[in-house]
């Protein structure tokens, strides 16, 4: 199940909140609201998504030419 629940989510998607999950500052996770470190990553996260999504299907493309 939780494999399908991946598998319908875009790859685009998963590696920017990945990406963002990285690079959150620890200490935000630390804070009173319980949530900033997820608002933090949710920034870095649609942050990254133009360029992820780019590069996913720009590098392909360059690897056929």
């Amino acid at each position: 199940m939780f494999i399908f629940i991946l598998n319908s989510i875009p790859q685009e998607i998963i590696i920017s909140f990945f990406l963002g999950y990285i690079l959150t500052p620890k200490r935000n996770l630390l804070n009173d609201e319980p949530f900033a470190g997820f608002l933090y990553n949710l920034k870095l996260a649609t942050f990254f998504l133009p360029f992820v999504t780019i590069i996913n299907y720009v590098y392909p493309l360059l690897k056929e030419t």
